[in-house]
């Protein structure tokens, strides 16, 4: 009897517990689409701090999806918060997992990007003129429909089934990149799966 009760009680604490970390997770997801979670930036070097994250990364995957890294030892500081880095990032693994059910490739790079002027920066990116750090992320999968691809970043809207997302992911990403200074972008042609690159702005010397 005893058994069974403390049984209860722990499957109660363990169901209050995923409950506050989801609430939490909800909350900084909000925060982040308003722009207003708290930062903490710090210079540091994209790739790096990416390849401290790879195994996470893969993990999250799965095995049924190889993870490719390349970073070139060129690539600018930015200065940015390193946690809130890792969740976007983890955020995007996890919407590529969702989209190759029967495995595939992640591909993740870095690269610099400048835009001289308003007019160079590609269309539909709240960016002024300057230097960036680029942060790719694509996938192998099928793709977002046309008609829905101009939609990703609205708070709530999801592709998934009913209870198997909240549609904040790609939301806390803008939000994210958006607090930082730079803004996020995404391309889906069809059949060639999805590649979100994230701007970073270039850490000032």
């Amino acid at each position: 009897m005893h058994i069974a009760t403390d049984e209860r009680i722990r499957q109660r604490a363990e169901a209050a517990r995923q409950g506050a970390l989801r609430g939490g997770r909800l909350t900084r997801s909000l925060l982040a689409f308003g722009r207003r979670q708290p930062l903490q930036p710090e210079v540091l070097r994209p790739g790096e701090a990416i390849r401290r994250f790879e195994l996470v990364l893969q993990r999250a995957l799965g095995p049924t999806i190889a993870l490719s890294i390349a970073s070139s030892p060129d690539v600018w500081e930015c200065c940015v918060d390193a946690g809130q880095l890792e969740v976007a990032l983890l955020n995007l693994a996890v919407n590529a997992r969702d989209a190759m059910p029967e495995g595939g490739v992640l591909r993740l790079d870095c690269a610099n990007v400048t835009f001289p002027s308003r007019r160079e920066v590609t269309a539909g990116l709240e960016l002024h003129p300057g230097e960036y750090v680029a942060i790719r992320i694509g996938d192998s999968g099928a793709g977002i429909p046309p008609e829905l691809l101009p939609r990703v970043f609205e708070p709530f809207f999801t592709t998934r089934e009913l209870g198997k997302g909240s549609g904040l992911g790609l939301s806390h990403v803008q939000g994210f990149a958006r607090q930082s200074g730079g803004d996020v972008g995404i391309a889906s042609p069809a059949g060639g799966g999805t590649t979100v690159t994230i701007y970073l702005p270039r850490a000032k010397a």
